[in-house]
């Protein structure tokens, strides 16, 4: 019995601050998202230091929980410095060190609160911890991320006969 391929694909539009779930070619789920502190909150077009950077990745690298910290020596000669005991849901797609994970807050964050909160991280996607779970065990290792300033042209490419993301 042969079985049917499904299409995964996630894509992080930044201008919006939302992250975008398809199978198949159709969204499936979208979610509010926190991305890099200096990402503009309009346009999501980098103006810093600590962005989420741009690009056609794969996830490739997940964890359950973990604890994150890390050092930035940014363009003024200053270090930004970070240190987060379990951060939950962590789904790696740059191999810069960022990932789309359950926001690293203290308390419960959720979807809603997301959307009106400023950008607070290095460079990660945070996502509401009601939809970080959901979103660990969906997407896999190998699942195709793409991170833009604009999704509609990646919608278009998502529709397109070479776009990439077949999985079992």
């Amino acid at each position: 019995m042969q079985t049917k391929a499904t299409k995964r694909h996630v894509v992080v539009d930044l201008s919006d601050r939302l992250v975008h779930v398809y199978e198949n070619d159709q969204e499936i789920k979208t979610f509010h998202a926190s991305v890099g502190q200096d990402n503009n909150r309009t346009t999501g077009v980098c103006q810093g230091d600590l962005c989420t950077p741009t690009g056609d990745f794969k996830v490739w690298l997940k964890y359950p929980t973990q604890d994150m910290s890390g050092n930035v020596t940014l363009s003024d000669g200053s270090v930004s410095h970070w240190s987060v005991k379990g951060v939950g849901d962590v789904n790696y797609f740059s191999k810069d060190g960022c990932a789309i994970h359950r926001i690293a807050k203290s308390s419960f964050t959720g979807d809603a609160t997301i959307a009106n909160m400023n950008n607070i991280s290095h460079g990660c996607v945070g996502i509401g911890w009601d939809v970080s779970d959901w979103f660990y065990d969906w997407c896999l290792n190998g699942t195709p991320c793409t991170c833009s300033c604009a999704v509609q042209s990646h919608m278009n490419r998502l529709r397109s006969p070479s776009a990439d993301g077949l999985l079992p």
